[in-house]
């Protein structure tokens, strides 16, 4: 287990990922009412005489600014004295003119109506620029786009409103707390789960969905469909997604092939044209996700770092649940792996909840326990190649499998062949009967002055009640 602590401890470290982060600049992105000229961000460190407005999402005022001029200083004046107070904190959004880099500039003073001061040194001549309103995507603004403006500390929210673009996140964090982009339906905060989520709908567009280069960002809430090739390309360090999901794409829905340290959290993938997630980078933990209805593999792995796939479930993919294709060292907790297969009614197939390629094994320290592995088309685990023991397996139930329980990999001594008795799988329903209620690990803890009462599988019981709601 100490390797599984150290993973989250560096995810933890690496992106801050799980802890309240207070960002001071602040993005509005609104991909119907929002404008890429408009200001689009405001930061709370600074305040102006009497008080500053965040124009960008209370009050959507919208200042055109076209004669700025600022000579190698971040002395910015304007001879028709368009400033106020009340405008510092707030982004001006610079656009065009004679010299000058495009890009999101924050008023840091006021002086007076002629005269501010803003955080970065320019040269602007006749500068053309916008302050106030939301802007309108992560990568439609010229030249220097918002996804390549993030910092350490950020804070990007999106508004569920009709959205498509080809979207490019190339910034992020920079070894310090994480930039967060976050999805919200209503008002800030409401934390959209479903369809009240924004929607990157790309719907017959060539493109990917989402890229993410940059590092250490954390993404909520937000959903990417219908890209002509992959809803999520994760090619940073340090990027956790949290209630996501990728859907009807047309190649992966989630991929991860450089980069490293990424986190899946409540996670779902389906019906993508190929894998539902494509890991080659790591550590890695797949977490609380729904994989499912993907053409061929639920999860593929191919890293040779750690990964964790834990309270998960992946079924009715066309290929396998799991393929492990590289030499990994892997924790399978409490998952429930049912009816992958080719076959449109969990039949006979040569498809394995888990499967372990030839030449490819788990690394000693790799444990598979608590798992249900169910009516799948051929094994509940198969592992090609004839290897030593290397993974404790134990726990796990295996039931209706078409081929067998296990093929190359040792059975443990608490091991379990019973009907998981699922409420609805057809529909989605992974709710277990009675039959494996309390049967899983850990049970009796060491000292034996401490029992606990874990469901094998993803889906735990409270009284008896289904608490199937720990996905998008």
């Amino acid at each position: 287990m100490k390797y599984l602590l150290a993973l989250l401890l560096s995810l933890i470290a690496a992106g801050n990922c799980f802890a309240a982060v207070a960002a001071t600049r602040v993005y509005e992105v609104r991909p119907t009412t929002g404008s890429n000229l408009n200001g689009g961000c405001y930061d709370s460190a600074f305040t102006g005489v009497g008080g500053s407005i965040d124009y960008t999402y209370t009050t959507p005022t919208v200042f055109s600014f076209t004669d700025l001029t600022a000579v190698a200083s971040t002395t910015v004046t304007s001879a028709s004295n368009p400033f106020t107070a009340a405008m510092v904190g707030n982004c001006i959004h610079f656009e065009s003119g004679v010299e000058g880099t495009p890009g999101f500039f924050v008023i840091t003073a006021f002086t007076s109506a002629g005269q501010v001061t803003i955080d970065t040194s320019v040269t602007w001549t006749t500068g053309v620029g916008k302050l106030g309103g939301a802007t309108a995507s992560i990568s439609g603004q010229t030249t220097t786009t918002l996804g390549a403006s993030l910092t350490l500390s950020n804070k990007v929210w999106i508004k569920n409103e009709a959205w498509n673009e080809a979207a490019v996140f190339s910034s992020g964090g920079s070894g310090g707390p994480a930039a967060i982009v976050e999805g919200y339906n209503l008002v800030r905060g409401d934390n959209p789960t479903g369809t009240s989520r924004p929607t990157n709908a790309r719907a017959g567009a060539g493109a990917i969905g989402l890229s993410v280069t940059g590092n250490f960002l954390i993404f909520k809430n937000l959903v990417v469909s219908g890209a002509g090739t992959i809803c999520w390309n994760i090619a940073g360090t340090a990027v956790t997604l949290i209630n996501t999901r990728a859907t009807a794409c047309g190649a992966e829905g989630y991929k991860a092939l450089t980069g490293g340290t990424v986190a899946l959290l409540s996670c779902e993938a389906d019906l993508n044209t190929t894998i539902g997630v494509n890991l080659a980078v790591g550590p890695a933990i797949v977490s609380g996700c729904y994989l499912h209805h993907n053409t061929t593999t639920g999860l593929t792995n191919s890293s040779t770092s750690s990964v964790t796939i834990a309270r998960s479930i992946i079924a009715r993919n066309t290929s396998f649940g799991i393929a492990i294709t590289n030499v990994s060292q892997l924790a399978l907790l409490n998952n429930t792996i049912d009816c992958n297969s080719s076959a449109a009614s969990c039949g006979s197939s040569a498809v394995d909840g888990l499967n372990i390629s030839s030449g490819n094994y788990v690394k000693i320290g790799s444990m598979m326990v608590g798992n249900i592995f169910s009516n799948n088309g051929r094994d509940g685990i198969r592992q090609v190649s004839v290897q030593a023991d290397t993974v404790w397996t134990d726990y796990n139930n295996y039931f209706g499998n078409v081929g067998t329980a296990r093929t190359n990999i040792s059975a443990g001594p608490h091991d379990l062949a019973l009907n998981p008795a699922f409420a609805n799988a057809a529909a989605g329903d992974y709710a277990i009967g009675t039959a494996l209620q309390a049967q899983g690990w850990p049970g009796l803890f060491p000292a034996s002055t401490t029992t606990g009462y874990l469901d094998v599988g993803a889906v735990q019981q409270r009284g008896g009640g289904n608490v199937f709601n720990i996905f998008p």
